[in-house]
C-alpha cells in the first residue's frame, strides 16, 4: 500500500512559507497538539480537514489530494516521491 506523508508535504509547503506548524494550527483555529495528534494518526481529523488545510494555506483546492495521487504514481513507476 502507498501511503501520502501528509505530514512531510505540509512540512514542505511551510517551509517554504517560512511557518512552522504551530502558525498551521493557529490558521486552523486549533491547539498545536490537537494539529500533531491529527498529523501523527492518533486522532481522526474531521472531516473537512483537507479543504480547511487548503483554505488556511491559500491552496487551490483539492491540490493535497492531487500532490498524493502524484506522489503515488511516482513511487508506482519507480521514482521517488
Amino acid at each position: 500500500m502507498i501511503e501520502f506523508d501528509l505530514k512531510r508535504e505540509l512540512a514542505v509547503i511551510l517551509a517554504g512559507r517560512a511557518l512552522y506548524f504551530s502558525d498551521l494550527a493557529a490558521k486552523l483555529g486549533v491547539a498545536p497538539n490537537t494539529l500533531s495528534c491529527w498529523l501523527n494518526k492518533r486522532h481522526s481529523p474531521p472531516a473537512d480537514f483537507l479543504e480547511r488545510l487548503e483554505a488556511a494555506l491559500e491552496l487551490r483546492a483539492g491540490s493535497l489530494v492531487q500532490s498524493a495521487v502524484q506522489d503515488a504514481d511516482a513511487i508506482r513507476k519507480g521514482g521517488n516521491a
